[in-house]
């Protein structure tokens, strides 16, 4: 069985010293969730803005099969628990890190910052634009003139994307927190479109 990322602690239950987040590699038993990991580590991947969203998804079915507390209904008490801690934990990281902004939030919170609830950017070409596009989001009348702005936000996105990966590649904690404060905006057009179309 794959131990994926590795830390060195004691087995709760054969007491051996083993290296698996998940498992014991010695008796196989579900390990409690390490404290001291970060989502990328239960997610087997680098702590790194840009992710490989395929690779992120197998991941995440790999494990959720491994962990599924289903498959430990016949075992002990102790060990279905931390199954479903485990299968909740790795929850937890693949929807943090498939999205943009939440990905870019957690790492925002790795490095000790965050962005304050109501905490808003004083810049007035951007809420301007942002007005504007919730404007013409919401007189709106068909599908199209929605995917208008869905297109012309998404590039926004990508472009902000691009700038906020570069910030956490140079260390540059601030620049990404004042990018991300950005970000938020558009995710919050990017949301009200989705609202609005069909499911495609």
């Amino acid at each position: 069985m794959r131990s994926y990322c590795s830390v060195s602690r004691a087995c709760w239950s054969c007491s051996r010293q083993t290296t698996g987040w998940f498992f014991c590699e010695f008796c196989q038993m579900v390990q409690p969730p390490a404290p001291q990991a970060t989502l990328f580590d239960v997610m087997d991947c680098a702590k790194k803005f840009d992710v490989d969203n395929n690779k992120l998804s197998v991941k995440y079915k790999d494990l959720q099969r491994l962990l599924h507390p289903d498959r430990f209904s016949q075992h002990g008490e102790v060990e279905q628990d931390y199954a479903s801690a485990q299968s909740a934990w790795v929850n937890k990281a693949y929807w943090t890190l498939q999205k943009p902004l939440s990905r870019g939030l957690y790492m925002l919170q790795l490095e000790g910052e965050s962005i304050e609830e109501g905490e808003k950017l004083s810049d007035p070409e951007l809420l301007m634009e942002v007005m504007e596009a919730n404007e013409r989001l919401g007189e709106a009348e068909t599908d199209e003139e929605v995917r208008s702005v869905a297109e012309e936000n998404r590039e926004k996105l990508d472009r902000l994307c691009k700038e906020l990966s570069d910030a956490f590649d140079k260390g540059d904690v601030s620049k990404a927190k004042e990018i991300l404060t950005r970000m938020q905006y558009y995710s919050n057009i990017e949301d009200k479109v989705k609202e609005r179309l069909p499911p495609s």
